[in-house]
């Protein structure tokens, strides 16, 4: 049986959001960004203590005015549970200047409980940070690209595999002149486009499964970055047929940090290995 990785694009599409909402200034966009990846009732314990409900966070992110922060995500693990709860654990690679130039690298450990909400992202309904670490601070490097690439990468990865009869929810996450090279035989450039592409998938298979490697974020130039990933994917047909594959894409990513999400401005695939039926 060939397991669904639609939940695991969905965590980690949230997963990179919270730690990139740190990355940049928080302008009242970003602050509602934010606020969208959490509960109501949110609990947040960390070192410096406990924080209760979405204002009080809220209120809590002056303190991060004039830092530069970046984060290198080294292990996402989902652990379910019942009654639609989401256990995550996370190990991140923290790195911090101050405005007066402190300069800290701590490796952090989190442990979250997230709820699922029926066709929409899970949200965070719990937070508890501890320290697992120091370093001696290295060079400065910037993740915002890689995180932004990243949520945008799961959250695509998500649609894709909700096997959906429309392309409505794409618009948030493809410019005006959106070019899809799928294949030598198939490039979008229109929602219609994807629309049909997204039916004819659904009428021949019923799962669909994405597993990324070897992936690569550069910057072309102020806020556009190119994402190189490797995807092993596996899928199932109507007939209860097993399928595999392996594939190459090259994406030009547009950002404005204001959005929810950057945007595919381009894809390109190139097949490694051929789609093909297995035992």
């Amino acid at each position: 049986m060939i397991a669904s990785t639609k939940i695991n694009h969905a965590i980690k599409t949230q997963v990179y959001r919270w730690h990139n909402g740190y990355e940049r200034y928080f302008t009242a966009s970003r602050i509602k960004n934010q606020l969208e990846l959490l509960a109501e009732d949110i609990q947040i314990t960390t070192p410096r203590g406990k924080l209760s409900g979405r204002a009080n966070y809220s209120t809590s992110l002056g303190d991060y005015k004039g830092m530069k922060i970046a984060h290198q995500v080294e292990e996402i693990e989902l652990l379910p549970k019942p009654n639609g709860r989401l256990e995550l654990s996370v190990n991140i690679i923290y790195h911090g200047i101050q405005k007066d130039g402190t300069d800290t690298c701590l490796r952090f450990s989190y442990k979250n409980e997230l709820v699922s909400i029926p066709n929409q992202l899970p949200i965070f309904k719990s937070i508890h940070l501890s320290v697992a670490g120091a370093f001696e601070s290295p060079l400065f490097v910037d993740t915002y690209p890689r995180l932004r690439s990243l949520a945008l990468m799961h959250y695509y990865l998500y649609l894709i595999e909700q096997l959906k009869n429309n392309a409505a929810d794409f618009e948030e996450i493809l410019t005006n002149d959106f070019q899809l090279n799928l294949s030598k035989e198939t490039s979008l450039i229109s929602i219609e486009d994807l629309g049909n592409w997204l039916r004819n998938a659904a009428k021949k298979i019923t799962i669909t499964s994405h597993y990324p490697k070897n992936i690569k974020v550069k910057t072309l130039s102020r806020d556009t970055y190119e994402l190189k990933v490797d995807f092993d994917w596996e899928g199932m047909t109507k007939a209860n047929q097993k399928m595999i594959g392996e594939t190459r894409h090259t994406w030009v990513i547009v950002d404005k940090k204001n959005d929810r999400f950057a945007k595919i401005k381009t894809i390109d695939v190139e097949t490694i290995n051929p789609f093909s039926m297995v035992e």
